[in-house]
């Protein structure tokens, strides 16, 4: 790498990252929806990511990675006609949102909703009202609407006896206190795996306090898809070192349904400006620049997490590869090597797994493949003894899924005939539950046999349950597996030979945040990586920070906070329940990463997870100077300045990340 250049101007980057012009940038990212893992919204800004990325001119990379996170499958509001479990039309005017779940166990009412006198809960009621078991409750989501001792954990009021929960406002969500319903103690949201049903309402739900209401309500986590967006800005000479900006384009809140995510969006278009405050200066730049956009940050920084898995521990300090004849460091060749190996394993298994699946997916244009006895004994006994192993294996899973699909309806139907009083055998309640129950038996029993067998003695319950169809339809999801395996493998090798080129990388992640209230002018930026450990790297990066703020002329109401060995702690102090592991993933595998993160500004990051924007969250000339800094920073960087060198892996501290 040549020397660092410093002869440049600042005028083009500043301009970019002017706080009125992030905030456009801002409210972009906020106009194309919600941006939950899966939602429209979500996707848009993906979308929106790549084309800057593609528009700037830079190489495009993209990671295909499968997150679990909770889905709403409905959530409806009702009025209770007290006719059993006929619903009638829901009451569109009242918008309902499920909390996030308890811990793994999402909110869901009985397939027929939860009923019951709709109850407001003011200390008033708590304290004179005899009965709750047949109410649901209603708080108000402020500090003065709600029962001092109860507050927002939702234990103590199931401990009533009220059936479900309700925060609303007569002022809209927007005047919901988020910051406190979201505390990790004592909140609405809980460790304890209970489903217990919690709901977010709309104001209009009080237009029926006291009458009979029904809700009606399912989450459950799915499996959908996020791409990390890579885009590489190259110098203009090959470089051996890269600039890593890394943000996330989605969003989390403690409603998934509402998930605008205001503050969040403050990462990726602070990444976007950088982008474009960079473009003039590419004819001069030392280093690449790599911008990294992932979508999963909700779901334990799983892009993040995938990249370190790529990218295997770095080398350790003063280790100087030697050069080869073309004065090529030997070490890009020998990480190349190291990091194509285990994909290269993954992939030749799933090649091998996609080869027995096709075979076996053959059997099925015979018409009589588990229907036929005879037609399924043939095709079976002409597989190779592992195929033959593997179809038994995935015939068996299709078996018990349908015995665990009928262990719920048996469950339901024995709770009804002992609520009943456990009448005779010529009740109606005695009937569903032992057929129910004969249903799930004979699905149990099931699971017990081999296909061959079980097409020979009991043709007439595989044509019952269909189970050539269902056993295709597994297989049909197996193949879509292996090749989306193989297609994200593909897409990992094309991302290890970009970063195999650089000697070394430096992760830098702006997470800035404005001022809650008037008058907290003063901004102090921190340079968090994610460690207790100060090695020299940081202390080179926080020198050109204070270069930085010099060339800026910023004296006043601005300080770069100093580096001390309890800097995660007053980081951890400030951000609260924040997301703040991305630099510790990297920097406990080796790699130079860091966080810039407004400390002294909790009040702030309380709101993080609002479902609302609230006007401060666009006032972002409470941290322009914080802009600036960053904006040169990332300039600097680029030009060449600072250490962005190996730092000391930390073996111990690898274990919870990794992929794993």
């Amino acid at each position: 790498m040549r020397a660092p250049y410093e002869d440049y101007r600042m005028d083009a980057m500043q301009a970019s990252m002017d706080p009125f012009v992030v905030a456009t940038e801002q409210k972009k990212i906020l106009q194309l929806g919600t941006r939950y893992p899966g939602d429209n919204g979500f996707y848009g800004t993906e979308d929106y990511i790549r084309n800057a990325f593609e528009a700037a001119g830079l190489e495009v990379y993209e990671h295909e990675i499968q997150t679990v996170v909770p889905r709403t499958i409905y959530r409806e509001f009702y009025l209770d006609k007290g006719e059993g479990e006929a619903r009638g039309e829901p009451i569109d005017a009242v918008k309902i949102y499920p909390f996030l779940p308890n811990y793994l166990q999402p909110p869901v009412t009985p397939e027929g909703g939860l009923s019951g006198e709709l109850v407001l809960l003011t200390e008033e009621t708590i304290l004179n009202r005899g009965r709750f078991d047949d109410c649901i409750g209603l708080i108000i989501g402020d500090v003065d609407g709600v029962d001092k001792e109860f507050g927002y954990d939702w234990t103590h009021y199931a401990q009533l006896g009220i059936k479900a929960l309700i925060v609303s406002h007569s002022g809209g969500l927007e005047e919901v206190s988020w910051d406190i319903i979201g505390r990790h103690k004592s909140g609405i949201v809980s460790s304890s795996p209970a489903n217990f049903v919690r709901v977010a309402a709309s104001r209009e739900i009080l237009d029926y306090v006291g009458q009979r209401i029904r809700l009606r309500v399912r989450a459950a986590f799915e499996q959908v898809t996020n791409r990390t967006v890579f885009g590489v800005l190259r110098a203009k000479q090959p470089a051996r070192e890269a600039i890593v900006i890394f943000s996330d384009y989605g969003a989390g809140a403690i409603l998934p349904d509402l998930a605008p995510g205001a503050l969040q969006a403050l990462s990726p278009a602070v990444q976007l400006r950088l982008l474009a405050g960079l473009l003039p200066y590419r004819d001069t730049l030392q280093r690449d620049i790599v911008f990294v956009s992932a979508g999963s940050r909700v779901m334990a920084e799983s892009g993040a997490n995938e990249l370190v898995r790529m990218l295997l521990s770095n080398n350790p300090k003063g280790q100087t590869a030697p050069t080869n004849a073309n004065g090529e460091d030997s070490a890009f060749n020998a990480n190349e090597t190291r990091r194509r190996a285990p994909l290269l394993e993954r992939k030749q298994a799933h090649d091998m797994r996609l080869i027995q699946v096709s075979r076996i997916e053959e059997g099925f244009s015979a018409e009589g493949f588990l229907r036929d006895p005879d037609a399924t004994a043939r095709f079976i006994g002409s597989l190779p003894v592992t195929e033959r192993r593997f179809l038994q294996e995935q015939g068996t899973y299709v078996l018990n899924t349908i015995a665990y699909e009928r262990l719920e309806p048996q469950l339901q139907a024995r709770l009804r005939y002992l609520r009943a009083g456990k009448p005779g055998s010529q009740s109606e309640d005695f009937k569903k539950y032992f057929n129910a129950r004969r249903a799930y038996t004979e699905a149990e029993s099931a699971g017990g046999y081999q296909l061959s067998n079980l097409a020979q003695g009991r043709p007439e319950y595989l044509a019952e349950i269909d189970l050539r169809r269902r056993v295709q339809a597994r297989f049909t999801d197996l193949r879509e597996h292996h090749e989306r395996e193989i297609r994200r493998i593909d897409q990992e090798l094309a991302l290890v030979k970009v970063f195999s080129k650089y000697g070394n990388i430096g992760v830098f992640e702006p997470r800035v945040i404005p001022a809650m209230r008037p008058g907290e002018e003063e901004e102090v930026l921190c340079l968090n990586n994610g460690t207790n450990y100060v090695e020299p790297e940081l202390l080179s990066i926080l020198n050109v920070m204070a270069s930085t703020k010099s060339r800026l002329q910023f004296d006043h109401d601005f300080v770069i906070s100093e580096v001390s060995r309890t800097q995660l702690e007053k980081v951890a102090q400030s951000v609260g329940n924040v997301p703040r592991y991305l630099p510790t993933m990297f920097s406990n595998y080796g790699y130079s990463a860091y966080s810039l993160v407004n400390l002294n500004r909790r009040l702030s990051y309380d709101h993080y997870f609002d479902p609302v924007v609230m006007p401060f969250m666009h006032n972002l000339h409470t941290v322009r100077r914080s802009l600036a800094v960053i904006g040169e920073l990332v300039l600097s960087l680029g030009h060449g300045n600072g250490n962005v060198g190996p730092v000391t892996p930390r073996t111990d501290g690898q274990l919870g990340f990794g992929g794993r």
